[in-house]
């Protein structure tokens, strides 16, 4: 079969006016991953899908065809492939309301895939030669963001915080990230993230304009950087090169059990509900900080001693906290012993006006 080229990727929905009316329903990473298995669909069944559209209006072909079109153009596919070529060619047609009846497609696990603890985190680290590939793997590991939504950051995400505070770094995203099934949590990156920002920033890496992109990667791009890197720190091939970095996340957080708030745990790994995120507002992530903040020894891939860095920031803000009561009492001390020398001067000061009289 002839090769799928960029610049037919570029073009198909340009050429096709009824699948880029339903594009534009669809994330910009969804209709990119879709575009290839479709274009792929049509060569392989040898039938264009509008001309498949325009034969089921017209009842030239029937939803049960259909459906078995679908099967047996994949057949051949892996499991992933059929699941979402399916997936798309149904949500086509769904939207011009042509409704395939259910199929036999199922997604089917065959083998489980774990994240990286520390040490293959750091063993990764150490096999990514530039520095923005490095960034682009301690990010994920430290925000938990889902594998393509880093490659979409731009400055403007976060910069307010990288400007503003020395501390965690709130990604800023646009209310269309967190919205569908596979959204973006309310998440932050801290102080490893950050240096390496500050470096890449300082070397001119990443352009500070609003809308400059953070990565120059494609998703297939880093894929292939991640899995070189892999390969070569022969790492455990049940580890997912990229998805290994958000399952990191989850299961350092998931260490911190019950330091953070379940309900504040599900926001950060964009697990909530469509109805949360219409009530979620960017003020929150001010309710988040200090959960992010509490789990960060965890989450940080250098520190190989979370719970006694916890422990000691606990001892840190009590000891603050201790602090601040004995300042609050000292400012109330001094204003009483202000007050009552005030009150003794003009007492004397009377009683020599008395004496004077």
């Amino acid at each position: 079969m002839q090769q799928i080229s960029d610049t037919d990727i570029q073009r198909y929905p340009t050429n096709n006016p009824k699948i880029n009316e339903w594009y534009r329903t669809l994330k910009p990473t969804t209709q990119r991953l879709y575009t290839r298995y479709l274009i792929k669909f049509e060569r392989t069944s040898q039938t264009p899908l509008e001309t498949l559209l325009t034969k089921a209006t017209q009842h030239e072909i029937d939803p049960l065809q259909i459906r078995t079109l679908i099967i047996n153009t994949t057949n051949n596919l892996s499991n992933s492939i059929q699941v979402v070529t399916d997936s798309a060619v149904r949500k086509f047609l769904r939207y011009w309301n042509i409704t395939v009846p259910p199929t036999t497609i199922k997604y089917e696990q065959t083998q489980f895939y774990r994240a990286y603890d520390k040490q293959e985190l750091n063993q990764l680290l150490s096999y990514l030669d530039k520095p923005l590939e490095k960034l682009y793997a301690i990010m994920t590991a430290e925000s938990g963001l889902r594998a393509n939504i880093p490659l979409q950051l731009r400055w403007r995400h976060i910069q307010d915080d990288f400007n503003n505070r020395t501390d965690s770094i709130a990604i800023r995203l646009e209310p269309p990230f967190y919205k569908g099934k596979k959204k973006a949590g309310y998440t932050f990156i801290g102080n490893r993230s950050r240096a390496l920002l500050q470096y890449c920033t300082e070397k001119r890496l990443i352009n500070t304009q609003p809308d400059s992109k953070l990565f120059p990667f494609s998703y297939d791009s880093i894929s292939k950087i991640m899995r070189r890197a892999k390969r070569k720190a022969n790492l455990d091939p049940t580890i997912e090169p990229i998805h290994g970095l958000r399952k990191y996340t989850e299961a350092q957080l998931e260490a911190t059990k019950p330091a953070i708030n379940e309900r504040y745990r599900i926001m950060i790994m964009g697990r909530f509900k469509d109805i949360d995120a219409k009530n979620y507002s960017p003020r929150d992530f001010v309710t988040l900080r200090p959960e992010y903040e509490n789990a960060y020894p965890y989450i940080d891939h250098i520190n190989t001693a979370p719970e006694q860095t916890q422990e000691l920031s606990t001892k840190q803000t009590e000891q603050q906290d201790i602090i601040d009561k004995l300042n609050q009492r000292l400012e109330h001390i001094e204003t009483a012993l202000a007050q009552r020398t005030n009150d003794m001067f003009f007492q004397h000061l009377n009683q020599a006006l008395d004496q004077a009289t």
